[in-house]
């Protein structure tokens, strides 16, 4: 005799089952690699692009915000400048070995905006034929490119050792398995450039290379203006970082 299912009795739920990993997604011994984040920090070989323009301007920050690889090993880059001396710092990389073209764009506030064609960096090829993520924003200042990627670890192996062929030095700042970047809040652009300005004149650094007056007599604001506003900014980034979590 059959006995019939209580009408309670709810069916047994059917496992899914989890997607198998590719090959490329395996290391040698057939377990599914990780992914990872490391963010690198290297240093500029002498006459590479961006060097003599980091150099000559220490205090000033170059982030790049997008680009786009174009045919014969040439980049459309949009980047923005904060620091002391912007506009020279514009004329600079006008100047600057393998910039093709270098054009303003209109912003408000301190910060400069430009969009270049270049040939294309090293470690912009050597990651492209890595298939590895390099994500935005890219930091240059004083000779030293600073970049955050995201792929497999065998990948970023591979990429490590390939910029250390090129590049003078190749320090790996941090490495983790989660995401490592947290956007900041939506600052004005006054606060961003302040930020910017702050970073690049070694005011955040351990230890400070420039005290709050030193800063504040080289903006032309007062001391106590420029603590206030530089604690509005800090406290915009705490938030966003709490909230991230």
């Amino acid at each position: 005799m059959i006995e019939s299912r209580s009408r309670d009795a709810q069916p047994r739920a059917r496992k899914v089952p989890r997607a198998e990993a590719t090959p490329d997604e395996r290391d040698r011994s057939g377990k599914e690699e990780r992914f990872a984040v490391v963010k690198l920090r290297f240093e500029i070989p002498p006459g590479g692009l961006y060097f003599r323009v980091s150099k000559n301007f220490p205090e000033g920050v170059v982030e790049v915000m997008a680009d786009h690889v174009l045919p014969g090993r040439r980049m459309l880059v949009e980047m923005q400048l904060a620091g002391p001396k912007t506009s020279e710092m514009i004329r600079g990389l006008e100047r600057e070995p393998g910039v093709v073209s270098v054009s303003p764009v209109p912003t408000p506030g301190p910060i400069k905006r430009v969009r270049m064609i270049t040939r294309t960096p090293p470690f912009i090829l050597v990651s492209r034929d890595l298939e590895v993520l390099i994500r935005f924003p890219r930091f240059i200042q004083d000779g030293v490119f600073t970049i955050e990627v995201a792929s497999r670890v065998s990948q970023l192996r591979k990429l490590i050792q390939g910029l250390r062929r090129v590049y003078v030095a190749v320090d790996v700042v941090r490495f983790g398995r989660d995401r490592m970047r947290t956007y900041p809040p939506t600052l004005t652009p006054y606060q961003d450039a302040l930020l910017h300005m702050a970073l690049g004149a070694g005011y955040f650094d351990v230890p400070r290379r420039i005290t709050l007056t030193g800063l504040a007599t080289r903006m032309g604001k007062s001391k106590s203006s420029l603590s206030r506003r530089l604690a509005i900014v800090e406290k915009k980034l705490a938030e966003s970082a709490v909230a991230a979590r």
